[in-house]
């Protein structure tokens, strides 16, 4: 599930944070450290600070253009998964996470079914997150990826 999640992260990320969500204006230290706050952020108010998994490491990516051919940007990504059993209730963590996300100016798509909680949130500044939470797959999985900026020097 995770390589199916990574996939459309992605296969839709470059057409969201390159496209016109994305910025030239951050730089490549500016966004991972915006991308681990907003994740980290969201977990935390989700587990309301309970203690937190490890998360999957911090990645980079290529970024593509509108006929998906690469550029010279990268994107990071940073992802959290665990099991749904370490939670009280999958549908209370998805919403606080959520509402940290609101909080921080991100627009919210719902995307709840009868299998599972889901969300995704993007920004303005190019940022594309998303937690869910599925019972009948015992996993839940927050993060998400940054816009695409120029590579670290």
């Amino acid at each position: 599930m995770l390589m199916v999640r990574r996939a459309i992260v992605v296969l839709l990320t470059p057409l969201i944070a390159c496209g016109t969500f994305g910025t030239k204006q951050m730089d490549f230290d500016e966004a991972n450290t915006r991308l681990i706050k907003l994740v980290d952020g969201a977990l935390d108010a989700g587990l309301q600070r309970e203690k937190k998994p490890e998360p999957i490491p911090l990645g980079q990516y290529p970024c593509t253009d509108e006929l998906i051919g690469p550029t010279s940007e990268v994107r990071a990504a940073f992802d959290y998964e665990f099991e749904y059993t370490l939670l009280d209730d999958g549908e209370s963590f998805v919403e606080r996470a959520t509402e940290f996300w609101e909080e921080e100016g991100l627009k919210i798509d719902n995307r709840d079914d009868s299998e599972a909680y889901r969300r995704f949130a993007v920004s303005d500044d190019g940022f594309s997150l998303t937690v869910q939470a599925n019972r009948s797959l015992n996993q839940v999985s927050i993060g998400g990826s940054g816009p695409c900026v120029d590579p670290p020097d």
